[in-house]
């Protein structure tokens, strides 16, 4: 079962589509890319790391990812996906030691 953070991206990323379906417009804002970023970096984490989005859910609450990625978007935005969840590992671990 998905739990709320997932529930609310692929919501939020189906009701974007739709909308942008409707008006045919092509100009994606910033938040609606940083949107699609989260959900396709949610998406690799459960695929690389071999987790369920149960899991990946549990992550994205416990370290407050999401929040994150928005602010690295546009550093995300030249790495790899492999460069992203390294980085996110090493984010996740420096919470970790800190407390």
């Amino acid at each position: 079962m998905l739990t709320n953070h997932l529930n609310e991206l692929i919501y939020s990323s189906c009701r974007i589509r739709g909308i942008l379906a409707q008006q045919g417009s092509v100009t994606i804002s910033r938040e609606k890319n940083v949107l699609n970023m989260q959900i396709t970096i949610a998406n690799n984490m459960k695929q690389e790391w071999n987790i369920d989005f149960c899991k990946v859910s549990e992550l994205l609450d416990k370290y407050d990812l999401l929040p994150y990625i928005d602010t690295c978007y546009e550093t995300y935005n030249s790495m790899g996906i492999n460069e992203i969840l390294q980085d996110l590992e090493s984010y996740m671990d420096a919470i970790k030691g800190a407390v």
